[in-house]
């Protein structure tokens, strides 16, 4: 850099040293020589024509410009392919797979010389198919102190299966019970002043039951809900009674159902059930091989037929509105006995979820018609005769109103009100024609029925779960005075728990109220209330491993002898030693 600056100094100090060289050579000659002009002639001065510079200005113009040209795609694909890689399928590592038993079995004795045995067999994990089979016997052979003969035995079997296609299944059932008792309503000793005689046979007052039936279920399982789901069920039964009574039941049940996307942009369910009923009733009183002494007179005649036969149409249509379920359709019955009438009611019902579905509110209207034979009678009462009065009980309306709640994950709470109106509801009185006083048989009187109930549940890391649940009833018949043989309140109460994963203990607790009776004496029937009771029942389990547990059960610990019906007590403490186990 030092030599630029010296080579540029010493350049312009010879320009200047030459400039001045020149000025001063001009000089010395202007000064050296002295030219003259002689003009001859006039001065004519002329100006000669000026004339502007033609040259415009340009600029020069830096954005380049586009040029403009037409191109075309040729539409030709290049034939390529893609074959991707095999992935190896994923490996889910969890929980390993429950082992299922096949087998479980269940025996165990108790007092009152009381056998128990149960059995299950069910086929284990299967694509398409289930079955197995069930059977159970209970008993009690020794009788109540000071009572007639109150043996009994109820035995069932049930052989089961289901076989499943990708889009429906068929299921199936054959099952068998036998009900074995004996009207045991009355003391031994009132038997010689009534009859004449020191002792009678306990075959005299004894009655069983044989059913035994089939059922059958076809229904579909698609998973599109663009398609008709649909089902059809055949349920057929036969009740055969020691005097040669016999019932047959026969019911069809046919249900279809489609979603279609109508409003609200959700999808609301129309579907159809269509239920066929028929019972035939034979009662035989000639059979009565055992009761001459006590019923013949009473029983012997001509055989009565009576056949219930209804047919329902149940149209229906829910759906969801403003987050309220609504479900709602209409129920028409047609009954025919020994005329055909027509009953129709209202259905409807409504249901909201609140506070995330921790709270639901729910309420409606409908009715039905239901049916009163021999087989759901003896379900209610077992000391009636076969000749009881069959037909229909027409409830007229039936309005209820609920709420659910789950205030937190280990609590659920319900209470729901309900007011019905029946026509035609069964109750139990004594039969007076029998003076033993052992025998009821059912009247018919039109109620109107509030009933309050509420139900607790609450568990506890599956170490500890409570139950409570209580219904409150108000029963004003029109023509009785009393709804006989029913309760006003009632309260369930259970606790299980379970003590270092070994050992469970069951407690459970029914209360029952006062409950309104007949007695019948010296051909005069009186009111007699049966006493309010406290059944209090305990259960020790032992799970000595995972398929052998030993039992001990505690029933009646109270030592209570209460009645259920009048004249008939029920079995004072008793206790049980069993165990289960289950295998392959």
């Amino acid at each position: 850099m030092k030599i630029l600056h010296k080579f540029i100094l010493i350049s312009i100090c010879s320009t200047i040293l030459v400039s001045n060289s020149v000025f001063s050579q001009n000089k010395k000659d202007t000064m050296r020589y002295n030219e003259s002009v002689i003009v001859l002639g006039d001065y004519e001065p002329i100006l000669s024509d000026a004339f502007k510079i033609n040259r415009n200005p340009t600029l020069f113009d830096t954005v380049p410009r586009l040029l403009k040209f037409d191109y075309n795609i040729l539409s030709k694909r290049y034939p390529t392919s893609f074959i991707p890689d095999a992935i190896k399928p994923a490996k889910i590592m969890g929980e390993p797979i429950s082992r299922l038993y096949k087998n479980y079995a269940k025996i165990g004795l108790g007092t009152y010389l009381t056998p128990l045995a149960e059995f299950y067999y069910n086929s284990v994990r299967s694509r398409n198919t289930l079955y197995g089979m069930y059977f159970n016997h209970f008993s009690s052979w020794q009788s109540l102190q000071d009572y007639a003969n109150s043996s009994f035995s109820n035995t069932d079997l049930n052989i089961f299966g289901k076989y499943f296609w990708q889009e429906s299944a068929l299921s199936g059932e054959v099952f068998y019970a036998n009900n074995y008792y004996h009207y045991y309503g009355f003391k031994e000793e009132n038997i010689s002043p009534v009859l004449g005689k020191e002792d009678i046979n306990s075959d005299t007052y004894s009655q069983f039951y044989n059913r035994f039936g089939i059922k059958a279920l076809y229904q579909s399982l698609y998973a599109n809900d663009n398609k008709l789901h649909h089902s059809i069920g055949i349920n057929l039964s036969d009740v055969i009674g020691r005097y040669k009574s016999n019932e047959l039941n026969f019911q069809l049940n046919f249900d279809a159902n489609k979603k279609f996307e109508l409003f609200n942009k959700q999808k609301q369910t129309l579907g159809l059930n269509v239920i066929w009923d028929l019972d035939r009733t034979k009662i035989n009183p000639s059979e009565h091989p055992a009761t001459t002494d006590l019923y013949s007179s009473y029983l012997n005649g001509n055989d009565t037929i009576k056949t219930l036969s209804a047919l329902t149409f149940y149209p229906y249509f829910r759906f969801m509105l403003y987050d309220f379920n609504f479900d709602v359709g209409f129920n028409a019955s047609f009954a025919f006995t020994d005329e055909t009438n027509i009953y129709l009611y209202p259905y409807a019902k409504a249901s909201l979820n609140l506070m995330d579905k921790q709270l639901t509110l729910y309420g409606g209207i409908s009715g039905k018609l239901r049916k009163n034979t021999l087989e759901t009678l003896r379900m209610q009462n077992s000391y009636i005769l076969d000749n009881v009065e069959i037909g229909y009980t027409n409830n007229k309306l039936n309005i209820f109103a609920g709420i659910k709640s789950s205030p937190v994950k280990q609590l659920d709470v319900q209470l729901e009100v309900m007011y019905s109106r029946l026509n035609n509801a069964p109750m139990f009185i004594l039969d007076t024609f029998f003076v033993l006083q052992n025998v009821y048989k059912a009247i018919y009187d039109d109620v109107n029925l509030l009933k309050i109930g509420a139900q607790l549940s609450y568990s506890l890391h599956e170490k500890l779960n409570l139950g409570l649940g209580g219904n409150f009833y108000s029963a004003n018949p029109e023509h009785q005075t009393e709804y006989w043989y029913n309760p006003s309140f009632d309260l369930n109460m259970g606790i299980k728990y379970l003590i270092a994963d070994k050992i469970t203990v069951d407690l459970t607790t029914k209360f029952v109220s006062k409950i309104p009776g007949f007695q019948y004496l010296d051909g005069i029937f009186t009111k007699e209330t049966l006493k309010g009771r406290i059944d209090l029942n305990l259960a020790v389990n032992y799970h000595y491993s995972k398929s052998l547990t030993f039992f001990w059960l505690l029933n009646n610990i109270a030592n209570q002898r209460y009645y259920e019906w009048t004249n008939y007590p029920t079995q004072k403490f008793n206790t049980m030693l069993g165990l289960t186990y289950s295998f392959r």
